[in-house]
């Protein structure tokens, strides 16, 4: 049996041991059907946050990657340009 065969199929018990390790929690934490619960409430902190300041904070950083990206787009149609004179 070729070194590789044995690979491929370790390949194959790994992923299937893994898909049994995630979902056995799944099925420890599932509830029976007799049962209610309420889900729990975030709310109290999810209103701590001001989401404003989040949002711009997030947008600040992504405008400074995209400025960046545009400045070596820019140089190298600069230098391009120069090259071809």
């Amino acid at each position: 049996m070729k070194f590789s065969n044995l690979i491929g199929r370790g390949r194959v018990l790994a992923t299937s041991a893994a898909v049994v390790v995630v979902s056995s929690p799944a099925l420890v934490f599932a509830q029976s059907s007799g049962t209610s619960s309420t889900a729990p409430d975030f709310s109290v902190v999810t209103s701590a946050i001001d989401w404003s300041s989040v949002i711009t904070g997030i947008l600040a950083a992504a405008t400074a990657a995209v400025v960046v990206y545009i400045a070596m787009k820019g140089a190298k149609w600069v230098l391009s340009a120069v090259r071809g004179l």
